[in-house]
């Protein structure tokens, strides 16, 4: 008898445990599919004299937040821009949006602006510098980017620029309000560092090329996807 209560007991305490994992998966069930699915923020940024390179209306706009004494944004502008340039700016799918995001010094300002002042003459040489400062970009603890040094740097590998206005507008500060306000923006968008991307306003957590790639293939894909 006493055996028998003992295995009632244990068929009980069984089926209690089954029963208790049954109704916990069934909750977990209802619960995923009545929770909210999770949006990705989207940001919207004023182009407004922001240089660009690309179609002006293609489908994906990616804007890239970034400081010219930084090392990282060297590299992907040497690594990665190239790729990102043959595959996507210049087959008309990508606007790529240029923003300052000065946070490595006083320099990191003068250096971005020299690169308004560049964009403000002549929108195109403004690709030429930005290239041209990274190939020649000094230590990032240093206080390299002086405006003698960006002055020279440009007279060396910019054309096409007024170089007694690009001293003049890095001695007056011409373009501090602009340069400001793409910090603002970045700020507002909760820019961690530099660089940073945005993809059609949605923040890409990684730089390298592969991961960019498939955030605008998919992109590409819902656009070209009609909506029923």
């Amino acid at each position: 008898m006493a055996k028998k209560k003992q295995n009632d007991r244990k068929t009980l305490v069984i089926a209690t445990i089954i029963f208790l994992i049954i109704g916990l998966s069934i909750f977990l069930i209802f619960y995923t599919l009545s929770k909210p699915e999770e949006k990705t923020k989207v940001y919207h940024f004023s182009y407004e004299n922001q240089p660009y390179i690309g179609k002006e209306d293609a489908p994906v706009q990616i804007v890239e937040f970034a400081d010219f004494k930084c090392p990282v944004c060297a590299k992907w502008e040497d690594v990665y821009f190239p790729l990102l340039k043959e595959e996507f700016i210049d087959t008309g799918k990508v606007k790529f949006v240029f923003m300052n995001f000065p946070i490595l010094g006083a320099d990191s300002y003068t250096a971005a602006a020299a690169g308004e002042a560049i964009y403000h003459q002549n929108e195109q040489a403004f690709w030429t510098f930005y290239s041209a400062i990274y190939k020649k970009q000094g230590e990032e603890n240093e206080e390299w980017a002086t405006p003698e040094f960006l002055v020279e740097l440009a007279k060396r590998n910019v054309p096409g620029v007024d170089y007694e206005k690009l001293k003049h507008d890095l001695e007056h500060k011409t373009y501090l309000s602009e340069i400001e306000q793409d910090a603002k923006q970045g700020e507002a968008a909760s820019v961690p560092g530099t660089p940073t991307f945005f993809i059609n306003g949605k923040k890409i957590d990684s730089i390298h090329y592969e991961d960019m790639k498939a955030a605008i293939e998919q992109e590409l894909k819902a656009v070209d996807t009609p909506r029923g």
